[in-house]
């Protein structure tokens, strides 16, 4: 006969091995830790932005006559961005966190203002992204969020499979500039630096985008 003592003991081990094993079976599936680096953001990096695109099938229509001037000023007051240059603002790339001056992005150029808690422009993004693929490095297709948080934007990206450069502009500035009343809004800039066109309308679909591209920026992109 095992006496009561030695044979409590060993059934205190097994208890033990018994309650090892249990929880190293939960920790299959390891989880990421406080300390770990957050995931990359889907965008690609700004810095061919301030480099014009190739030469577009056609020449660029006039812009409207505007005043001379090297940049758009600074954003205040209620602008008419159409024929304008851009204004001199600088905002950080979501990928590096590098500024870049809005006012340097070379034409042709389609500019959208988007945030994630905007119904229509989650219909829009996949769309400006088939163009930024169709361009075939023609014209530069830039996205700006707009008053939003940078962790909500970027998981909408990934979702969408978003990849063309993107801006962050937490207080909108560039948004309030435009002098439109709500998101998504698309800039259309020509060659030569000044906003051709301003779209603020339902939300694009791919024959609807390539004919505002044709028309405002003389650059041929199959629909």
């Amino acid at each position: 006969m095992i006496p009561a003592r030695r044979l409590a003991a060993g059934l205190a081990a097994v208890t033990l091995l018994a309650g090892g094993a249990l929880l190293a079976g939960c920790s299959t599936s390891p989880e990421r830790s406080a300390g770990d680096p957050p995931a990359a953001p889907p965008f690609a990096d700004c810095a061919a932005l301030a480099s014009a695109p190739a030469p577009a099938s056609a020449p660029a229509p006039a812009s409207a006559p505007a005043p001379a001037a090297t940049g758009g000023g600074p954003v205040a007051g209620k602008p008419r961005p159409a024929g304008q240059p851009l204004p001199d603002l600088a905002l950080p790339c979501f990928t590096g966190d590098q500024a870049v001056d809005i006012g340097q992005i070379r034409g042709p150029a389609v500019i959208n203002l988007w945030a994630s808690w905007c119904a229509p422009c989650r219909d829009e993004l996949p769309v400006l992204q088939r163009l930024a693929e169709r361009a075939g490095g023609r014209l530069h297709v830039v996205g700006v969020v707009s008053e939003d948080d940078r962790g909500r934007a970027q998981s909408l990206a990934e979702d969408l499979a978003v990849s063309f450069p993107t801006l962050y502009d937490r207080p909108a500035d560039l948004f309030h500039w435009t002098g439109k009343a709500g998101l998504p809004v698309t800039l259309f800039i020509g060659a030569d630096g000044r906003v051709s066109h301003v779209y603020n309308g339902a939300p694009l679909d791919d024959a609807a985008l390539a004919g505002l591209v044709h028309r405002y920026l003389r650059v041929v992109v199959p629909a």
